[in-house]
C-alpha cells in the first residue's frame, strides 16, 4: 500500500481537532484550518512533509471522500501546504 494513503487512513482514525494557529500563517492556512479539520488534527497535518504532487494527491484523496472544497480553495490548500511544509 502506498505509504500516503496509509498515513491518510491513519489521520483520518484520529479525533479532528485544532486551529489556524496550530500551523504557520499565511495565505490559506484558514481554508486548511476550516477544511481539514474536520477529519484530520491540526498537528499531525504540521509534522507531514510532501512536495506540491503529494499534497496535490492527498487534498484529491480528500475530496473523492466528500471534503467540500471549491477549486479556488483546493489550490490555496495545496499552495499552502507544498510552501510551508515542504519535504
Amino acid at each position: 500500500m502506498d505509504s500516503r494513503f496509509l498515513i491518510i487512513a491513519l489521520l483520518a482514525s484520529m479525533p479532528a481537532t485544532g486551529h489556524a494557529q496550530d500551523l504557520p500563517s499565511g495565505p490559506g492556512s484558514e481554508v486548511v484550518a476550516r477544511a481539514c479539520t474536520v477529519c484530520h488534527r491540526l498537528d499531525l497535518i504540521a509534522g507531514e512533509r510532501h512536495d506540491a504532487k503529494g499534497w496535490q494527491a492527498i487534498v484529491e484523496v480528500m475530496i473523492n471522500n466528500g471534503a467540500a472544497l471549491t477549486p479556488d480553495e483546493e489550490d490555496q490548500v495545496v499552495a499552502y501546504l507544498a510552501k510551508t511544509l515542504p519535504p
